[in-house]
């Protein structure tokens, strides 16, 4: 049997962000439990929030090695691609919008963006080419690409200033000590104004998107929006012609007890037959 050599910093050979506690050594992980030797862990983020049916759950693995055996990859813009339409046309059930249409990404950074895109792509086809910009929250966190990033407020991962690509976010998080200059004792869904006061500063011309997340998650921890907040910030944008994504990739598909957290809050988006959200969930 080949002998193991333990690894130290010096001989690791992975790029991989670094938190305070060392990584847990782990043999294997079955359901919501991770396990070293006779120690086993209790796996509370779900991988990385993409584990939702638990490790290695036996209908799961069938399939994946079914597939595998069929074929590893097949692009559905070159191969028919009927079961990923079968499953799109799942999940939009799953999220009571069975008329939407389903793009599949690989990461939630890749589906913010993937938002983004037929946002201003919507507002060019209308002939309102100069609708570019995303305007964000100050708490907020999108990914981590260098664009996301730069629309992020995680204070740790901010990029350089010459890196930013001259972005940042636009408006306060309503969340206690984070909502600068609030006028209540604590945040309310009126804070919502301050998505207003950044669009007029921004020129409700140039924008095309507000991007929330329905649940604030990486950068405080499950922070919830007041009541009735994303109502109200769907009714501002409204009123200026500016799209609401919902960035729900911590929150979609039943995380919160109910398909999507914006389900929490009536109004906080428009029917399916007007353009005015797009939700990401993984």
């Amino acid at each position: 049997m080949k002998e193991t050599t333990a690894l130290t910093d010096a001989t690791r050979r992975l790029l991989a962000a670094k938190l305070q506690l060392p990584p847990i050594p782990w043999t294997h992980a079955r359901g919501s439990w991770v396990y070293d030797g006779a120690k086993r862990y209790l796996d509370a983020a779900s991988g990385m929030i993409n584990v939702n049916i638990g490790h290695a759950h036996p209908a799961v693995a069938a399939a994946m090695s079914d597939q595998v055996r069929r074929g590893t990859f097949a692009s559905p813009g070159a191969l028919s691609g009927t079961l990923m339409d079968e499953l799109a046309g799942q999940v939009a059930l799953a999220v009571h919008r069975p008329e939407d249409r389903v793009m599949f990404t690989s990461s939630g950074t890749s589906g913010v963006e993937g938002a983004i895109a037929p946002a201003r792509l919507a507002h060019r086809s209308r002939g309102a080419d100069g609708r570019r910009k995303v305007l964000t929250a100050s708490l907020g966190y999108h990914g981590n690409s260098a664009f996301m990033l730069a629309l992020s407020g995680h204070r740790r991962r901010r990029p350089h200033p010459d890196d930013s690509f001259g972005l940042q976010p636009a408006f306060d998080a309503p969340y206690p000590g984070q909502h600068l200059d609030c006028p209540y004792e604590t945040c309310q869904a009126e804070c919502a104004q301050g998505v207003r006061a950044a669009i007029e500063q921004a020129g409700p011309e140039t924008v095309a998107a507000v991007l929330i997340e329905t649940v604030n998650g990486t950068t405080g921890g499950g922070y919830v929006p007041p009541a009735g907040y994303p109502r109200v910030v769907r009714e501002i944008c409204a009123e200026y012609g500016v799209l609401v994504i919902h960035d729900e990739v911590l929150t979609g598909l039943g995380r919160t007890g109910l398909p999507l957290a914006a389900h929490h809050t009536p109004g906080s988006y428009a029917s399916h037959a007007t353009v005015k959200r797009v939700d990401v969930a993984t």
